[in-house]
């Protein structure tokens, strides 16, 4: 799996800078993040502040799945360390039943997933991001469960891409161009059972009337009009 990190903290040298790492469960030495091979909707999906959350299909090829986790907030807790954390991150897999382990139901909270990410990073002044990974709290953190943070969507056994946004009036036309989301076949639209979540997903089909059912129906029309003016010519007839 792959893990970005999009963190800063209280003091910190350099601020928010997107970095990535490859997870290896028998790692002991700490994680030094990278800059390379950070996929360009992963980017997007972090630094567009419209976007509050997100998961499952991350829209890119091969298939992939994804969370992602923006403006979680953590405090310091020792007299020596800095006094807030502000935590974006995201978790990548292609993997589907690594995806649902995630998202499987537990009883952590935000605050409590914030700490977790916290507990794992290392400050480094001297480090271009301005900390370093633990491998062993690292550990702890892919194991948990982050359902808390979506399950407000009402879609977590659905697979599609999911957006959280920040309000139910965002335009989506513009967000799909912000965001670059541009497959010809799909479009965002809004999920009825949570009107600050998006879907990125087919377009519905409407189906064309078939000839079939237009014919008979203009000709009943056509019978129906005659009938009436037959029965008018008669009436006047009398007359």
């Amino acid at each position: 799996m792959d893990i970005y990190y999009y963190c800063s903290y209280t003091g910190s040298p350099v601020g928010y800078i997107l970095g990535l790492l490859t997870y290896n469960p028998n790692r002991s030495s700490n994680y030094i993040l990278s800059r390379k091979n950070i996929p360009s909707v992963i980017r997007r999906f972090f630094e567009y502040d419209t976007i509050c959350n997100a998961f499952g299909i991350l829209p890119v090829e091969p298939k992939q799945y994804y969370l992602m986790m923006k403006n979680l907030t953590a405090k310091g807790n020792k007299d020596d360390e800095v006094s807030e954390y502000y935590i974006n991150l995201a978790l990548v897999t292609q993997n589907v039943d690594e995806y649902k382990r995630w998202l499987r139901d537990g009883s952590r909270t935000t605050t409590e997933i914030a700490d977790m990410v916290k507990a794992s990073m290392e400050l480094d002044r001297t480090s271009d991001f301005g900390f370093t990974v633990r491998p062993d709290r690292l550990k702890k953190l892919v194991d948990a469960s982050f359902r808390s943070i979506f399950e407000g969507s009402g879609a977590l056994e659905r697979v599609n891409t999911f957006l959280e946004v920040d309000s139910p009036q965002t335009n989506l036309t513009y967000l799909a161009e912000n965001l670059e989301l541009s497959d010809p076949e799909k479009t965002l639209s809004f999920l009825s059972e949570a009107p600050k979540w998006v879907v990125y997903s087919k377009k519905k089909q409407t189906r064309p009337i078939h000839p079939i059912v237009v014919i008979p129906a203009a000709a009943g029309i056509l019978a129906a009009f005659i009938w009436i003016l037959r029965t008018l010519l008669k009436f006047l007839s009398v007359k």
